[in-house]
């Protein structure tokens, strides 16, 4: 058992609506859910590498469903929080690769969230 991870964007359809944890969850495991799968990893349970993803993107890990609609400021604080750890070669790889993912899809005008579950 682990940790899965994964950033979705937001249909252009509810972009202009509030959107909701019930919106977030459907768009996550609805039947259209690889239409808006940006980026997605896993950790194993325990693995001390997770936490350092975690704190690096401020969310929550859990087996339970967690949302998090990520901003601009938000992708700014991990770039900041990033800077100050010491990450391994591998991870820093997979947080670079959300990390640029996130940067593209904000200055595309997306919204754009993570989904731990």
């Amino acid at each position: 058992m682990g940790y899965d991870i994964s950033l979705y964007k937001i249909p252009t359809k509810l972009k202009d609506q509030y959107i909701n944890e019930d919106d977030l969850y459907d768009i996550a495991y609805g039947d259209d859910d690889e239409n808006y799968l940006l980026a997605y990893t896993n950790f194993s349970m325990g693995n001390p590498k997770s936490s350092d993803f975690a704190e690096v993107f401020d969310i929550f890990l859990t087996n339970n469903d967690y949302f998090k609609i990520y901003k601009m400021s938000d992708y700014h604080e991990a770039k900041s929080r990033l800077q100050t750890m010491d990450i391994d070669d591998g991870l820093l790889e997979r947080i670079n690769k959300f990390l640029n993912i996130i940067e593209n899809e904000l200055n595309k005008g997306e919204i754009i969230f993570f989904c731990c579950g």
